[in-house]
C-alpha cells in the first residue's frame, strides 16, 4: 500500500465529479451537496501539501435547469476554501474547445437542433 507523507505533496491536481442536477447511473454528488463535499476532501488533501504546495481542481460549471443562468457553486466553493481553510485563489484558467458547441444551446444557439 502505497502512503503519502503528510507535508510532502508540491502539486495536487485531480479533477473531481461535477455538481450534478440529476443522479446518474455511475453516482456522483448531488448539487445542493457539492460545496461541503468538496470542502472536506480539500481539508483532507491539505495535510499532504508541502508548505508552498499548489493544489490544482478542474471543476466544471452546471447550468440552472430551465435558465440561461450559471449554477454559483464554483464561488460558493472558492470563499468557502479561503474562509475555512485559508486555502487561496492563485488563477482561474479556462479550457476552450473551438469544436465544443457553446452553452448552454437552447439560450446561445436556438437554431432547431437544441
Amino acid at each position: 500500500m502505497l502512503t503519502l507523507t503528510p507535508g510532502s505533496v508540491e502539486l495536487l491536481l485531480t479533477s473531481p465529479p461535477y455538481a450534478l442536477l440529476s443522479q446518474k447511473e455511475y453516482g456522483g454528488v448531488p448539487l445542493n451537496r457539492w460545496v461541503d463535499w468538496m470542502l472536506s476532501l480539500c481539508e483532507k488533501w491539505c495535510s499532504l501539501l508541502s508548505p508552498r504546495g499548489s493544489m490544482m481542481l478542474n471543476i466544471g460549471r452546471t447550468w440552472r435547469r430551465g435558465e440561461p443562468a450559471q449554477e454559483l457553486h464554483i464561488e460558493r466553493l472558492l470563499v468557502s476554501l479561503e474562509d475555512r481553510l485559508s486555502i487561496h485563489l492563485l488563477q482561474n484558467i479556462d479550457w476552450a474547445s473551438p469544436t465544443k458547441l457553446p452553452t448552454p444551446l437552447p439560450w446561445v444557439g436556438n437554431n432547431g437542433f437544441a
